[in-house]
């Protein structure tokens, strides 16, 4: 097509992409990662109640009206799995997971029935992307310096390579350092985001980064569904089976020490690559009680209470 200068000019959602300004905070993991659930991204309890019974109920179709009382009866049986699992995929939640690094993202990308929208890096500039930092790297006080200078530096390079206007966004983004502050939104059913919290919330594998997430996302459930407390549907301390029956085999992850709950088979000191518990790998400088351990701890007798 031919160019006219003469048309209106278009102003792009990315027109701030060239010359600007550095800035960055460096924010500490586990103390920045927010989990929310939308407002109006998932059924309340009374609305589940007007039409699971009936779902559930298909099969016979004899029933038009239950009461309230029958209809809480078989939500709560659906919950607990008394039903047949296919009312479980017709809700869904829409979480906003915000301070995640680029690793928790590719984890939680595995997940192949999430739905995902992101803030994305190719056609906005990264010049003022905040860094988040495990508590355990900031604990070494040297080492977390001289991080931070290397941050600072792939943060000129990214800047010179997109000012220099010889190299584009999408190539140059790819200096930077993949813990660089993310935002996603994750929808997903209800049988999903059990795999999910199930999955992400074990200790013996999984990154605490992956932990918070899955944490915070069972609380949430639980904000908005108080009656699903007494039902136990999540342990915070659950047994990891394929843990325990691989931790001796050549191809598993074997970092740390079993978790109490885990520690259920025999073994040596050197079956794992650290002769320690994950908790006592907190860097040069240990406070008496992690950042993750606080917000677990606490966690932990929220969802106890008043059982």
């Amino acid at each position: 097509m031919p160019l006219n200068e003469n048309i209106p000019k278009v102003i792009h959602k990315s027109k701030d992409i060239l010359n600007t300004e550095i800035k960055t905070e460096y924010k500490c993991l586990e103390q920045n990662i927010q989990v929310t659930l939308l407002d109006g991204s998932y059924l309340t309890w009374d609305q589940l109640k007007s039409y699971i019974p009936k779902f559930v109920d298909a099969t016979w179709g004899i029933k038009e009206k239950y009461t309230d009382e029958e209809a809480e009866d078989i939500l709560i049986r659906m919950f607990k799995g008394e039903h047949l699992p296919g009312s479980l995929e017709t809700f869904k939640f829409t979480f906003l997971v915000q301070g995640l690094s680029y690793i928790g993202v590719s984890h939680f990308l595995r997940h192949r029935q999430i739905t995902f929208s992101a803030v994305c890096t190719g056609d906005r500039s990264l010049a003022q992307e905040d860094i988040v930092i495990p508590e355990a790297i900031i604990n070494c006080p040297a080492l977390v310096k001289r991080y931070i200078e290397t941050c600072n530096e792939q943060k000129r390079i990214y800047k010179e390579l997109v000012d220099s206007g010889e190299v584009s966004t999408m190539d140059a983004r790819y200096v930077l350092p993949k813990s660089t502050y993310q935002q996603y939104y994750m929808s997903m059913d209800w049988l999903t985001l059990i795999k999910v919290v199930k999955q992400r919330i074990d200790r013996e594998i999984q990154p605490k980064e992956d932990n918070l997430i899955a944490m915070y996302m069972w609380n949430e459930i639980l904000r908005v569904y108080p009656k699903l407390k007494k039902l136990h549907l999540i342990d915070i301390d659950q047994e990891n089976k394929f843990y325990q029956m691989n931790a001796r085999k050549e191809r598993s992850t074997n970092l740390y020490l079993p978790e109490p709950q885990d520690d259920k088979f025999e073994y040596r000191s050197d079956d794992f690559v650290y002769n320690k518990h994950r908790e006592d790998l907190m860097g040069t400088h240990k406070y008496p009680k992690s950042i993750f351990k606080q917000i677990y701890d606490f966690l932990k007798a929220k969802w106890g209470e008043n059982e």
